[in-house]
């Protein structure tokens, strides 16, 4: 991969890439893309007030006994990276389009809601005694959701280290709790799916939280 790309650059030779988070640590280190926007769909530069959220489904993404997140949510933060919304940025289309996109993906899949945090939150996550930044928040804009966003490890770390960085972010996206799916916009995106996709059924051990 040639260092001398710019970061649009880069989101356009990584996309779908597994190793998409890495080139960037690579070739971009210390979040330099958090300064650059990553597509010519974007909104701006992520800034550090917006809230960023994270749509949960299940069966995927919740622990298979308790109401709370598996430890694989945010796996992909360290391989193609971990898609987020913008939320003060979505519309309504984008977040209904995003909830029907990991819908489609499985009839056994249910949203039950989302997870939020800070981006200041999340770029301020550090690793034991290092000081540096864990986690880059960049904006990485889609045709059709101009408000997407991913969250990437700010380098390569071996994998047996990556459970500790995990458990942050996930300690930090949980300190709110899942918040429930008609909570979002009032309601407007749960009633906007589709009847099929609203009754579909939700596991009686997640029931709580739908």
């Amino acid at each position: 991969m040639d260092g001398a790309l710019s970061c649009a650059g880069l989101n356009r030779e990584t996309d779908n890439q597994p190793d998409r988070v890495g080139t960037f640590a690579d070739a971009k280190p210390g979040c330099a893309c958090e300064h650059e926007t990553l597509s010519e769909y974007s909104p701006g530069l992520v800034s550090g007030e917006e809230i960023i959220a994270r749509m949960v489904c299940v069966p995927q993404h919740v622990h298979p006994k308790r109401a709370e997140l598996n430890s694989s949510f945010f796996s992909h933060a360290f391989s193609r990276g971990a898609s987020v919304q913008r939320l003060e940025a979505s519309a309504d289309e984008e977040l209904l389009g995003c909830v029907e996109g990991l819908l489609s993906s499985g009839d056994d899949r249910q949203w039950l809601g989302y997870v939020s945090a800070r981006a200041s939150e999340i770029r301020a996550i550090q690793a034991g005694g290092d000081e540096t930044q864990t986690f880059c928040v960049a904006d990485a804009a889609l045709h059709d959701n101009q408000a997407h966003a991913e969250i990437h490890c700010a380098r390569r770390i071996p994998d047996a280290d990556r459970i500790e960085r995990r458990v942050q972010l996930m300690k930090l996206f949980n300190a709110g709790g899942i918040q429930n799916r008609r909570s979002l916009r009032d309601g407007k995106i749960w009633t906007a799916l589709s009847g099929d996709l609203r009754s579909r059924p939700v596991p009686k051990q997640w029931e709580a939280l739908a």
